[in-house]
């Protein structure tokens, strides 16, 4: 375990500048921040996710409308067929 003097105005973890400083120092794969950043890596990875099932959603949905537009023009058309006939 590092032991280190508190020194310095506290920061929102409730660290002080002196004491990250130190624990750099002397660990140095430590990161202040680390826990933050893997968690906005998790909530990027969760958006990248969300946006590209809505994309492929989106999609569907607008090759749906397509295909029944397409089908309502084609029933109207054969009405309008049936009416000249008639």
């Amino acid at each position: 375990m590092i032991f280190t003097r508190s020194l310095g105005a506290r920061r929102s973890d409730g660290m002080t500048r002196a004491t990250t400083t130190q624990l750099a120092q002397t660990a140095p794969n430590f990161e202040p921040n680390s826990w933050y950043d893997a968690l906005l890596g998790e909530r990027n990875a969760d958006r990248a996710r969300f946006e590209s099932h809505y994309s492929v959603v989106t999609q569907q949905a607008v090759a749906a409308y397509e295909q029944a537009k397409l089908r309502a023009q084609q029933t109207s058309q054969r009405t309008s067929d049936v009416r000249e006939v008639a």
